[in-house]
């Protein structure tokens, strides 16, 4: 099919076209929400070099539906040194702490660079990946146009990008997986710049700086602090903390803890907030997210305390009873770390430690798996209704193959990053929220306490604090909770859920009773499906 410019469907007529611009404002005034106060005129020609009059009067706030309200605070140590007089600044590195409002700032900035700036600008929210918080930006800046009907009839809206048609102006979202040759734009914003783990992502930064031939171009980067000493994001941390020695006129640096700049001065970020978030996160993360203090991302997986708090003194290992649920979670080494089995079972909502065994295998005398894992996992399998084993096949596949011959159901679980974020933050979840009880025993004490946490993007992912460290049984649990949780998941959805069938013989609810068999719950008789096929 041949191009088509757009200009052929404009028609010449003046009626029509008069016609056609009616239906295209009409489409676009479909995503309006209603203000509490209507906005002013948009056509400011102060607008151009006032962004703090900009946004004050055409910036709304989803939760209000009015125009934003700068904390005098902002506009005196961010917006005034960086937006007026000769905008020297070419990049910007802005930390804050959480809940301070770093994505409504971006989104203001990215609003009045699109509608204010020069005409062909060229604005980029740099995301991480599709699912990251630049996202969120967008999202907010999106909300803050549909309140605002000067400016959402301006403009056209997608998924992923906004343009402005009159000022052929556009603001994208933009992954760090693609690649960025031939962009040239006006303002690029960076996200949680402390994510950008990889060499890609660094490369991505580099190319995604602003260019000369652009009038006041600028590289926006809001953020708090990060992990590593050698990350992009310190190296630029490290440049503003010495500006004092090595002056750069193009490089504005603002972070919230450092050069006696306050922390947590947003309204909401009130003492009780504040309280709440320290008994609830890691030491680490609430010195890194909520005092902008740069961590190590190595930490102890749980405070030991919390995990007494689970330990039920009453509670003894469970004896064999086949109506008993249980399952479980085998991390093997045929020599070196050691080699546990551990199984779960569920008593109402909480997790209960059923049972374990540990092996101890050496370089001189590696573990017979045969012997000992296979020939326990019979022994559960035999002695409880065993519903599941989860396993790593790295040292179980030929183990498990036996065993699935033998009536075991065996589920593989790799220990990837992702799978390991899985098991170790739901394990975090049971013992740090009360929801899981241990029977008294110091070697399973001893396997928690050596626990240390990487945090991740997301999640927590339990890892060894030295080589010596022994963590077995708790890598091992954490997997048999796994198990017990999403199937008790799994169970809540089944029992919320009805399925309606309209047949030869009606309508009728299909539910299944105790013994297993269908059951017409809606007319209390049993489905003859034979009958209903």
């Amino acid at each position: 099919m041949p191009y088509i410019p757009k200009n052929k469907f404009i028609s010449p007529d003046p009626a029509k076209r008069e016609k056609q611009l009616a239906n295209l404002i009409q489409n676009r005034m479909k995503r309006l929400r209603r203000p509490a106060i209507n906005p002013i005129n948009f056509d400011d020609p102060e607008y151009e070099t006032d962004i703090i009059k900009f946004v004050e009067e055409q910036f709304y706030i989803p939760e209000t539906r009015s125009p934003i309200i700068l904390e005098d605070w902002q506009k005196e140590e961010i917006f005034e040194p960086l937006f007026y007089g000769d905008r020297a600044y070419t990049m910007a590195l802005l930390g804050e702490t959480k809940k301070s409002g770093k994505s409504t700032l971006a989104a203001l900035i990215a609003e009045w660079f699109l509608f204010c700036g020069e005409n062909y600008s060229e604005i980029y929210l740099a995301a991480r990946d599709k699912d990251q918080a630049s996202w969120i930006v967008f999202s907010k800046l999106v909300k803050a146009i549909e309140m605002n009907h000067h400016a959402l009839i301006r403009c056209k809206i997608t998924k992923d990008a906004i343009e402005v048609p009159s000022k052929r102006s556009i603001l994208r979202c933009l992954p760090t997986d693609i690649s960025c040759a031939g962009l040239n734009p006006n303002l690029v914003i960076f996200d949680e710049l402390w994510s950008y783990e990889y060499e890609s992502m660094q490369r991505f930064f580099e190319e995604m700086t602003t260019v000369p031939t652009r009038k006041n171009p600028l590289a926006l980067i809001v953020t708090y602090a990060g992990y590593d000493d050698e990350s992009l994001l310190y190296q630029l941390f490290k440049k503003g903390m010495e500006l004092k020695k090595n002056p750069d006129p193009t490089f504005f640096f603002y972070w919230e803890g450092e050069n006696k700049v306050p922390i947590n001065r947003m309204p909401w970020q009130s003492e009780k907030y504040l309280k709440q978030q320290e008994g609830r996160l890691r030491k680490n993360t609430y010195l890194r997210l909520h005092e902008n203090k740069w961590v190590s991302n190595i930490t102890q997986f749980i405070d030991i305390d919390k995990f007494d708090q689970c330990v039920n003194e009453k509670l003894t290992p469970i004896l064999p009873n086949k109506k008993i649920k249980i399952w479980v979670g085998v991390d093997a080494s045929v020599s070196g770390d050691s080699t546990a089995v551990v199984a779960i079972t569920r008593r109402e909502n909480k997790v209960i430690l059923a049972n374990y065994k540990k092996w101890q295998p050496t370089k001189e005398n590696p573990i017979d798996l045969e012997e000992t894992v296979e020939k326990y996992l019979l022994e559960l399998s035999q002695a409880f209704n065993l519903q599941l084993v989860y396993y790593d096949p790295y040292q179980l596949h030929r183990s498990a193959v036996t065993l699935k011959k033998k009536g075991l159901f065996m589920k593989e679980l790799p220990q990837t990053v992702g799978n390991t974020i899985d098991f170790s933050q739901n394990l975090y979840d049971l013992i740090q929220f009360g929801n899981i009880e241990f029977y008294p025993s110091p070697e399973v004490r001893r396997h928690i306490k050596a626990c240390q946490a990487k945090e991740m993007e997301r999640g927590y992912r339990i890892v060894k604090g030295n080589k010596s460290s022994k963590i077995d049984i708790a890598i091992a649990g954490a997997m048999a909770c796994l198990g017990a949780v999403k199937s008790f998941n799994q169970e809540q959805e089944e029992e919320s859920q009805t399925i309606i069938n309209a047949g030869p013989g009606g309508i009728f609810v299909v539910d299944h009773n105790e013994s297993g068999e269908k059951f017409d719950w809606l007319h209390r008789i049993p489905i003859d499906e034979e009958k209903n096929k």
